[in-house]
This record gives C-alpha cells, structure tokens and sequence, in this order.
C-alpha cells in the first residue's frame, strides 16, 4: 500500500501541466465562442440569434476566467 506522500503525488500535477491545461481550457473555449459566434451569424430567427449570442458570451467568460486562474487555483 502506498504511503500518503507517494497517494498525493499521483494526485498532483506539476506546475506547467497546470498551466497547460489553464492555457489548453482558454483555446476549447474561445473556440466555441467562436463556433456560437458562428452560428448567430447563420440565425435566420432573432430569437435564435440571441441565444446563440448568449451562449457565445457564456463561453467567452469561461475562456477569461481560464486565462486569469493561476495553477494554485485549479
């Protein structure tokens, strides 16, 4: 059986994987706030437009939230 330190090193993930996934979570979700972005633009029904607009912007704050979390935050 594993000692404690060695249980917690397994559940660790170094400092710049940390970053990385920070850095890899903005670019999912810029991504698709571009996607909704995208499908606002093809919209024919205002109310569709909206939504997608909305979501869009959801996604865009998950993307800043991404960028500004340090990896102690994670």
């Amino acid at each position: 059986m594993p000692g404690p330190s060695q249980a917690l090193s397994r559940n660790v993930a170094a400092p710049a994987a940390l970053i990385a996934m920070s850095e890899a979570d903005f670019v999912r979700y810029a991504q698709q706030a571009q996607a909704c972005l995208d499908e606002a633009g093809k919209a024919t029904r205002e109310g569709d437009k909206e939504a997608w607009l909305k979501l869009g912007e959801e996604w865009m704050e998950m993307a800043r939230k991404a960028r500004r979390e340090k990896p102690s935050e994670h």
